[in-house]
């Protein structure tokens, strides 16, 4: 039943009690007189309770339509106001309950509380955990470190996210789907970190080792744009590159990313390490070996073992993919590097154009060109993939813009050098 309807039917209630006490000559908040109520004295009394029932069912009603949903609104604490309400509601029917025992029945109150004191003594010790369990839950809902929806850590437990809070316990959802039940006063006595509060973004880490030997410009360049190349990373707050320890081989970095919502922190954090591994194997970034292990290799000048890494990345395109293992070795090594910086333009949309480009390093935006004049971003490209394929096979202008989103290096392959392989294929495929 709507607060509304309810108030209204308690206004009603009461205006029409009141009427019949009225008329009866009765007073709620007065003794009743035998001599002056003989013949209606049980009608007066059957009134006189149902009256103070009705004010005790009215005003927590009242009080929650004017007061406490102004005050917790503001502060979207709905739990907070279902416990003020609660404990309004249980104080005015307690209060009615005395009213009717003292007015109604003209008993003794105060022999009443002292005869159940002993037994309130001894309820209270029976229920000594429940109690401080129902205290303990006052006191978090009237603080609020969390509310239903919110992905909370307690304690040594696994983070999850409540699903219920109550008077007793709070429920959460553990990520492996169960239900993790805790009393409220064992939460009271642990540390809360709340991931939802004050913002749903949060910060992921992920810890890389890398070799000595690597640049760490480089390097931190190359883990940025992994970041950014994941999908789920949010560009602002941009992802951080940190050196938290140097050993004697290896330094550790810390690549720091947001996420919209710690919900999704373990999935965008896989798709993280993927785009790491990815990027560091394009841009050659090495692991850090044992000093036990050996490694000694001297390529003589020319050797065309140098162009396996880019005669890879070539073999990676669907258009080159028909091509023999040494012809995309002799394509790899007619390919012109190109390292462009942030912000800068790499095509136009609608540009002439007859090349494709490889992305070997960085992190490049696609964006096309709306109607009103705008730019909207279409796709990310990062180490191993390509755009142009089309320019190259049919001279078609740019279909769309492709900006540095890091600095970049990208490898073109333009029709001129294309053309003596497709001339091949066509005479083989006639002989």
């Amino acid at each position: 039943m709507k607060p509304i309807i309810r108030a209204a039917i308690g206004i009603v209630a009461f205006a029409c009690l009141s009427g019949g006490l009225w008329v009866l000559g009765a007073f709620p908040v007065s003794h009743f007189s035998v001599s002056t109520l003989a013949h209606n004295r049980a009608l007066a009394q059957a009134l006189s309770v149902l009256w103070w029932l009705a004010l005790a069912w009215t005003l927590p009603v009242l009080a929650d339509l004017t007061v406490w949903r102004t005050m917790f609104n503001r502060d979207e604490k709905p739990q907070a106001r279902k416990l003020i309400g609660d404990l309004v509601s249980f104080l005015a029917y307690f209060a009615a309950v005395c009213a009717i025992v003292a007015f109604v029945f003209d008993l003794p109150v105060n022999t009443i509380f002292a005869t159940s004191g002993v037994v309130a003594i001894v309820i209270g010790l029976a229920l000594q955990s429940t109690l401080s369990d129902v205290f303990s839950g006052i006191a978090l809902n009237l603080e609020h470190p969390f509310r239903v929806g919110d992905w909370v850590a307690i304690g040594p437990e696994s983070a999850g996210e409540v699903v219920e809070t109550n008077w007793r316990s709070t429920h959460v959802r553990l990520g492996s789907r169960d239900i993790l039940i805790l009393p409220n006063n064992v939460i009271t006595k642990y540390r809360i970190i709340n991931y939802s509060r004050p913002t749903q973004i949060h910060r992921v880490s992920v810890q890389i080792t890398v070799a000595e030997t690597e640049q760490p410009a480089d390097v931190r360049s190359i883990l940025k744009s992994a970041a950014l190349g994941a999908e789920g990373v949010l560009d602002s707050p941009e992802p951080k590159v940190q050196i938290i320890s140097v050993n004697d081989n290896s330094l550790t970095y810390s690549l720091d990313f947001f996420v919209e919502t710690y919900s999704k922190s373990d999935d965008i954090k896989t798709a993280v390490i993927n785009e790491v591994w990815s990027h560091m194997a394009w841009s050659g970034v090495k692991r850090p070996q044992s000093r036990q292990e050996i490694h000694v290799h001297r390529a003589p000048a020319g050797d065309p073992t140098t162009h396996i890494p880019l005669a890879h990345l070539v073999g990676k395109i669907h258009v080159f993919q028909s091509l023999s293992e040494p012809e995309r070795s002799a394509l790899a090594k007619s390919l012109q590097r190109h390292a462009f910086r942030k912000t800068e333009v790499l095509v136009e949309q609608g540009s002439v154009g007859d090349s494709l480009f490889v992305v070997g390093k960085g992190i490049l935006e696609v964006l096309t060109s709306l109607p009103d004049g705008s730019r909207h971003a279409v796709a990310r490209l990062g180490p191993g993939q390509y755009f142009g394929e089309m320019s190259l096979l049919t001279g078609s202008p740019r279909s769309a813009s492709v900006v540095a989103m890091t600095d970049a290096i990208v490898y073109e392959v333009d029709k001129q050098a294309f053309e003596p392989f497709v001339s091949a294929s066509r005479d083989g495929s006639r002989a």
